[in-house]
């Protein structure tokens, strides 16, 4: 078998696996306040709502993770596609449903925590070829990615305005159909030439993480909670501004379609940011990328604080390139940088749950916030949550080499 074709193959496979993973994510969960606001609901509820699909994701990824690990008829790929056949069947129903207020908050919950289960999974996914030996390049796949959610995002904003937010899960549907059949067209990774049986056991060794106690991490590793801390407060601002970013571009009297725009200008900046990083990362280091980040998440946010019209918020929407691009795979290197190898995982899994958990803290707050106080006040809050988690991340982020473990 040609290994070069095979991986020619992936890597194609799973650009398309992750342009429609992140334009069902887009449809789903960018255009949630749009679609939601259509059928009545008010901004704490759609917060509520948005925060149960996180709370339920936070819980059920580790025993899907823990499923899949353990399971022997089970495989990964099979799992992912089951997850993704449940939300498309979630999705079918609420094009049918009638407007039903806790039909529709149930099956939107349903359909998003499938999605965001599926995220770590389908990155499992291509680590299982990658420790394999079979070369799958996820920084270009995941940024191909971005550009795609880019994509769909305009286009959703001019199809808002035109058929209205009823459009939305017909998208979602086509979009997560999509998903299914790439997810299912993936190889299955024992019919692929792979690495020989001793590299395997020292990819199998290099992956395994030993079951530790939470309070020995802790022990071990005293400042990552410090850091941690200012991952959860940044993306508690991040998921209030994007959530209900509907709310600031009708704040300057924009509409669907500028939503969309503002939407797809974040997004297409990310691929130069995530394509280039290895280049950069190697010259700067880790630790200032990550400061760069964190002090561009604050510059974000008061950009939008001050912003008076759509122009300025569009040139705010700009500075994704060095926010969100690059605190995501900064998050991932940085792990591998100041931790024991049999510590990464549980690193990555930690560093997952903070931005979680501030994600279910930004949906709950930004929508209190908005209907109580207005738009202008939940902006002013965004402000502070990213100053402080910026603090935090510049005072606990550990130096390169400071612990004395391999540099990623």
């Amino acid at each position: 078998m040609d290994t070069k074709k095979v991986e020619h193959d992936l890597n194609l496979n799973f650009s398309f696996i992750q342009s429609f993973y992140w334009m069902a994510f887009c449809s789903t969960g960018g255009f949630a306040s749009v679609f939601l606001l259509s059928k009545d609901f008010d901004n704490r509820e759609i917060g509520l709502v948005l925060a149960l699909a996180n709370i339920f994701a936070v819980f059920l990824q580790p025993m899907v993770a823990s499923f899949a690990d353990s399971s022997k008829r089970v495989t990964l790929k099979q799992l992912v596609c089951i997850l993704a056949f449940m939300a498309l069947s979630f999705s079918a129903v609420l094009i049918f449903i009638p407007d039903s207020f806790l039909i529709i908050a149930s099956l939107f919950v349903l359909i998003f925590t499938s999605i965001i289960i599926m995220q770590p999974l389908i990155n499992g996914l291509v680590f299982e070829f990658i420790n394999n030996g079979i070369f799958v390049n996820f920084g270009v796949t995941r940024g191909i990615g971005s550009v795609a959610y880019a994509m769909i995002s305009y286009f959703l904003g001019v199809l808002v305005e035109r058929l209205g937010p009823d459009a939305i899960p017909y998208v979602s549907f086509l979009l997560i159909l999509g998903l299914f059949i790439c997810l299912f067209m993936v190889k299955n990774i024992g019919n692929l030439p792979v690495e020989d049986d001793e590299a395997k056991k020292k990819t199998d060794k290099r992956n395994t993480s030993d079951n530790g106690k939470l309070i020995d991490f802790i022990r071990d590793y005293k400042r990552f909670l410090g850091y941690l801390l200012g991952i959860l407060l940044i993306f508690t601002y991040h998921t209030m501004f994007n959530n209900y970013l509907i709310h600031v571009v009708n704040r300057f009297g924009g509409t669907s379609k500028s939503l969309g725009l503002a939407i797809f200008i974040a997004a297409a900046v990310e691929l130069p940011a995530m394509g280039f990083f290895t280049i950069v990362v190697k010259k700067t280091g880790i630790r200032k990328l990550i400061f760069v980040s964190a002090f561009f998440f604050v510059l974000k946010a008061i950009g939008a604080l001050i912003a008076t019209n759509m122009v300025m918020l569009y040139v705010d929407q700009m500075l994704q390139i060095f926010a969100y691009a690059i605190m995501i795979p900064a998050s991932v290197y940085y792990i591998n940088v100041v931790m024991k190898e049999k510590d990464r995982v549980k690193g990555q899994a930690y560093t997952t749950s903070a931005m979680t958990a501030g994600a279910v803290i930004g949906n709950v707050l930004g929508g209190t916030l908005i209907d109580v106080y207005g738009v202008f006040s939940m902006l002013w809050i965004s402000v502070v949550f990213a100053i402080a988690g910026f603090v935090c991340i510049l005072i606990f982020t550990e130096k390169e080499g400071e612990l004395g473990y391999e540099k990623a």
